[in-house]
């Protein structure tokens, strides 16, 4: 069986590594790419159209994908496309939280073109203290990066009722990103644990996530 990990907007690959570790301890072949305009500058961002992250995840074949925040939208997008085993959904980003959902309507409206980047002044969205301190994830979010995100997001929720395999869906209670109860209501049976915030695999219930996501890879 071979997996593909698929990290969020801003985010890192060492959002999911821990993972990646697990799944090929347990020797599955696993992929976790950097996406486009990660990993470097935020300001790369810039210059990427959501296509570019659509044809990046699309470049790897596998049989499960494990996707988190706008991973997961990737994964829904791809699944629609090609039938895949089963999907992971690590807080999913249908839809986001009062103040992203307003952030990306004034980008749509031309934010971005006076304002560049907005910082993200609690750092990234993980509950520990200990695992926000060491992300690798951008700390600054690229406006027009936002754009490009926010198209994304609706191609997914329009992708969603055409993916046929199972999907398994995750969430923190304390995510500050995503809205769960809007998001959750588009899945069945998502487990939400309470004390984790939006980066999933780095947060309080790490553990009880690779159990779990084990526990579905082996069905």
């Amino acid at each position: 069986m071979s997996i593909l990990l698929l990290h969020g907007f801003t985010g890192h690959p060492s959002d999911l590594a821990p993972l990646k570790t697990a799944f090929e301890a347990h020797g599955w072949a696993c992929q976790l790419p950097l996406l486009p305009g990660h990993g470097t500058r935020p300001q790369n961002l810039d210059s990427i159209r959501a296509t570019d992250w659509i044809d990046c995840a699309k470049s790897y074949d596998s049989d499960v994908i494990v996707g988190l925040s706008m991973g997961a939208l990737l994964a829904v997008i791809l699944a629609a496309e090609r039938p895949k085993s089963k999907l992971i959904l690590l807080s999913p980003a249908f839809y986001l939280k009062p103040v992203g959902r307003f952030t990306a309507w004034a980008c749509q409206k031309g934010l971005w073109h006076v304002l560049k980047s907005i910082p993200k002044t609690a750092g990234s969205d993980i509950a520990d203290p200990v695992a926000r301190a060491k992300s690798q994830a951008y700390h600054e979010i690229s406006l027009k990066g936002l754009v490009e995100f926010d198209w994304l997001r609706k191609q997914a929720i329009q992708a969603l009722p055409q993916v046929s395999c199972p999907m398994y869906s995750f969430f923190g209670a304390k995510d500050h990103t995503v809205d769960i109860v809007k998001s959750s209501a588009l899945l069945k049976d998502s487990v939400i644990f309470e004390r984790s915030a939006h980066i999933l695999p780095l947060d309080y219930d790490q553990k009880e996530l690779i159990s779990q996501c084990l526990k579905i890879l082996e069905k």
